[in-house]
């Protein structure tokens, strides 16, 4: 029972581990997608300040200025998309790691309590067998005395 408690132990602990380990590895794909956002984010403010400092514009050049301005949004929405999809992947790793945490806990405090309850089993056998030398003693002679 001790040996077959242990190892449920230590699956649990070895599902716990790797719960630990995919949320660090969901926060810093977090990490990761924050940091293109901030990217690309700056790299339109540093888009639109360089047509307002630079000489005049052409229409056409406006226009691909327009454009390609269009297609920023569109690559910023799509991160900040992207970045609401891992945030959710990280609260997902977050309570699957706590569930494997609160399984672990219970897990110990069962063993923790079997031990206990085993100990206190084995101290009431080993008393009365405490308990019962004198009576064997008198039952059956003198056997125990030299």
């Amino acid at each position: 029972s001790d040996v077959c408690s242990s190892d449920l132990q230590k699956l649990n602990k070895m599902r716990e581990d790797d719960a630990a380990k995919m949320v660090g590895f969901a926060r810093q794909e977090v990490i990761k997608q924050e940091e293109q956002l901030q990217g690309l984010i700056q790299y339109r403010e540093e888009y639109q300040a360089s047509i307002t400092v630079g000489s005049s514009p052409t229409g056409q050049q406006l226009q691909d200025f327009h454009s390609f301005l269009i297609s920023l949004n569109i690559a910023i929405d799509q991160q900040e998309s992207k970045l609401l999809e891992v945030r959710g992947q990280l609260e997902d790793t977050i309570n699957q790691w706590e569930k494997a945490h609160g399984k672990l806990k219970v897990m110990s405090k069962l063993i923790t309590r079997y031990e206990a309850e085993e100990d206190v089993c084995e101290n009431r056998n080993e008393q009365k067998i405490i308990d019962d030398l004198p009576k064997r003693d008198k039952a059956g002679g003198q056997q125990f005395k030299l």
